[in-house]
């Protein structure tokens, strides 16, 4: 075992430059927001509001540098493997990669519906070639990260990414920073910037819609809170060990700021589940980390209890509005079946 991962160190030495593309990722991709106006590709779904365009901000241009980095870096290393500079693993979790694939692709050909197939819905744009990449960028992953030292860089860009992106949350909590603080002509074309305004779409809250939807933004930030918690208990030095648990509060606090219960619910469930996997023997061992964590996220709550207030009595509202409307369905199912019982 010591053998294999020594020979992992050595082969993975000289491959840090082919980590790039995920560092991208990672890093870049979750501050890129720039208005592109799009068809509504389906029409008269009450989600559009009756609106024949979108003016989407946070996706389209996403997409297309996920899909140029995937597809350039795959491109890349296949190239190098081809030249002997590097290697590509064989494993038989391929196989399933590829099945996926093709019934991606079967999907889009017998689709009838082949532009909204192959681009997505709206505020998604996961269409056909997405999914590709998808599979794409796993497979790339799994033969570019070859060394603990390239696992360690990835993890330490994303960690600054997240804190950029934490402490944006925090100054368009307290400040008012939002996207329309910045120079118009980073988020907006000048060919579209007469004819549109970025409120029209409601989203100038970056950070709460970076992922397009509070519920999507709020389940992508599950995934750093996992990761820091851990690193923060793993952490032998105590000051990455206090790094690793502010920012895990500071992803806290946007969790909260995204203002969605799913994603409030999910972290709690990752927290019930990390326990039940650990087991009660090590969460003893990592109390004290455990517990510097703790602090963190009660600060973030504390910090977050207007908006979890606002969020619980408009989730209330919502539920005593359509009550009513549940009730009279619920009535008028009965009157139907009375009437069908007399007739």
């Amino acid at each position: 075992m010591e053998n294999s991962k020594n020979t992992l160190k050595k082969e993975g030495a000289g491959d840090i430059w082919l980590i790039l593309p995920i560092i991208l990722i990672t890093t870049v991709f979750m501050f890129i927001s720039r208005a592109k106006i799009l068809p509504v590709y389906i029409q008269g779904a009450y989600w559009t509001g009756g609106a024949e365009i979108d003016i989407d901000m946070f996706v389209y241009w996403k997409k297309m540098f996920f899909m140029a980095v995937t597809i350039l870096g795959s491109l890349f290393l296949i190239s190098e493997a081809a030249v002997g500079k590097t290697g590509i693993q064989k494993h038989k979790v391929y196989i399933p990669m590829a099945v996926y694939c093709i019934f991606v692709l079967l999907s889009f050909f017998f689709s009838p519906y082949k532009s909204l197939a192959s681009t997505g819905a709206n505020g998604r744009l996961e269409g056909t070639w997405v999914l590709i990449c998808y599979m794409l960028i796993t497979f790339f992953a799994m033969n570019a990260v070859k060394s603990d030292k390239s696992v360690k860089i990835i993890c330490i860009c994303f960690a600054v990414s997240c804190t950029l992106l934490g402490i944006w949350g925090v100054l368009e909590k307290f400040a008012g920073v939002k996207i329309t603080s910045l120079p118009e002509f980073l988020y907006y074309p000048a060919s579209i910037r007469d004819s549109v305004n970025v409120t029209q779409n409601g989203m100038v809250g970056y950070v709460e819609w970076f992922f397009t939807n509070m519920n999507y933004t709020s389940f992508f930030m599950v995934i750093p809170i996992s990761i820091f918690a851990m690193a923060s208990i793993g952490a032998e030095n105590i000051k990455f060990k206090v790094f690793f648990a502010a920012l895990t509060g500071l992803i806290i606090f946007n969790l909260f700021g995204a203002s969605s219960l799913g994603g409030i619910v999910a972290v709690c469930c990752a927290a019930v589940m990390g326990a039940v996997v650990f087991g009660f023997a090590n969460l003893k061992k990592w109390a004290k980390s455990i517990a510097v964590i703790l602090v963190f996220a009660v600060i973030a709550t504390a910090a977050s209890v207007p908006s979890l207030k606002n969020e619980f009595k408009s989730t209330l509202a919502m539920d005593n509005e359509s009550a009513p409307a549940v009730e009279t369905a619920e009535n008028a199912v009965q009157k139907e079946e009375s009437i069908s019982l007399f007739s």
